[in-house]
């Protein structure tokens, strides 16, 4: 932790600055950059990570100091851990760019471009612009009760994670060509899988092969292109939620072409899709594949998911 000089502090700004020095835009520095602008409105204290799951003790220790604001320069996974420990306070966060995807800063609005975030970051706080609240889901499975971000998946994008996570020269080496290999094998599992049921606000149990849940909307980013899987989410308290009843190649490819075309993969017969659900549970005779952002979960029989906790973050 380091307290750099602070000119002229705007009265009430108590700011600390989040940096995952391995992220790819902290490398080129972003967090210096950050550090600099933010000194002219309030940062009280600089945190790096120091190992995976370190962003969110780290967020949890600068609420307990008495922060207003937390900033985020990292990836996908920062954010999620620092949302994760916000989540529920009076702390608003900020999720500058700094990742190879960053979902969640772009679905709030940031741009792309670290620089230009930084721009209209330094924008919003010299306008003292108030952070508005958003809904959160919660996940909960064997071992696991936690916020997320936006999204939850058993399927294909859960298998492809956990194979990238057990194999990370497919991601390191490979790149996007890593993940479509991973893809293939992740369908070519669940073609032969057993599946696993879902019931969505106590209604009856339907037997499916996959399930996407989203609390925030697009589900992913493929490239400049939103990946909408689950129609519908929004951050107001409520989930969108997607299935298929059998996993197939040809299904698998539809689903992605009409995901990143507005969402007209959810009008195929094929398809169960709903959205205003509040509990969503997921039961197994066999562990499925669980992802949560991006992260693998490992494997469960059970998970439910609910409208969660709220969080503070502060739009362009």
């Amino acid at each position: 932790m380091t307290g750099p000089e602070i000119p002229d502090v705007r009265p009430g700004a108590r700011i600390t600055l989040i940096v995952n020095p391995a992220s790819t835009r902290a490398r080129q520095g972003l967090g210096r950059d950050a550090e600099r602008m933010l000194a002219r409105h309030g940062l009280e204290a600089v945190f790096e990570t120091q190992a995976h799951g370190g962003a969110e003790g780290l967020a949890g220790t600068a609420a307990a100091a008495g922060a207003t604001l937390v900033v985020t320069v990292g990836g996908d996974g920062t954010v999620n851990q620092v949302a994760a420990a916000l989540a529920g306070t009076h702390v608003a966060l900020v999720p500058l760019p700094a990742g190879s995807t960053n979902v969640f800063t772009r679905a709030l609005g940031w741009p792309k471009g670290g620089a230009e975030a930084l721009a209209v970051l330094d924008r919003l706080l010299a306008e003292a612009r108030e952070p508005e609240e958003i809904v959160l889901g919660r996940l909960r499975a064997e071992g696991i009760d936690r916020p997320f971000s936006m999204n939850v998946g058993v399927g294909v994008d859960a298998e492809t994670v956990d194979i990238i996570e057990t194999r990370p020269w497919l991601k390191h080496r490979l790149r996007h060509l890593g993940f479509a290999l991973a893809t293939v094998v992740a369908q070519r599992r669940l073609a032969r899988g057993p599946g696993l049921d879902i019931s969505v606000d106590g209604a009856a149990a339907v037997h499916v092969g996959a399930v996407a849940v989203a609390c925030g909307s697009p589900y992913a980013f493929v490239g400049p292109l939103a990946f909408d899987l689950a129609p519908g989410a929004r951050h107001d308290g409520t989930l969108a939620w997607i299935a298929v009843e059998r996993v197939r190649a040809l299904g698998v490819a539809a689903a992605s072409l009409g995901a990143a075309r507005g969402g007209r993969h959810v009008r195929s017969p094929k398809v169960l899709h709903g959205t205003g659900a509040r509990e969503i549970v997921l039961t197994a005779a066999e562990p499925f594949a669980l992802q949560s952002d991006g992260e693998a979960l490992g494997r469960h029989t059970w998970a439910t998911l609910t409208t969660g906790p709220t969080l503070r973050v502060l739009r362009p």
